[in-house]
């Protein structure tokens, strides 16, 4: 193997590890949003039967928002969109 072939091989096993590293962030904002998801559809349905009010929706929806944020971020980071 030539030494622009190695070092081509290099990067690549580099960025494998680098991508392999930064997966548990991924899988740990996807939760996150996963329970966000959660929680405001749980929020909805709450208020839609009076128990809370708009100020717990609207919360419970920009929490949701920033959680997809977070991931969208993390993604783009890697590169992976």
């Amino acid at each position: 193997m030539g030494r622009r072939r190695t070092a081509a091989a290099a990067a690549l096993v580099i960025a494998a590890g680098l991508a392999l590293a930064r997966a548990p962030e991924v899988a740990a904002l996807k939760a996150h949003l996963d329970r966000m998801t959660a929680l405001d559809e749980r929020t909805k349905a709450a208020h839609e039967k009076g128990a809370i009010g708009e100020r717990a929706v609207a919360a419970a929806a920009y929490y949701r928002a920033e959680a997809r944020l977070w991931l969208e971020q993390e993604r783009a980071r890697r590169g992976h969109l």
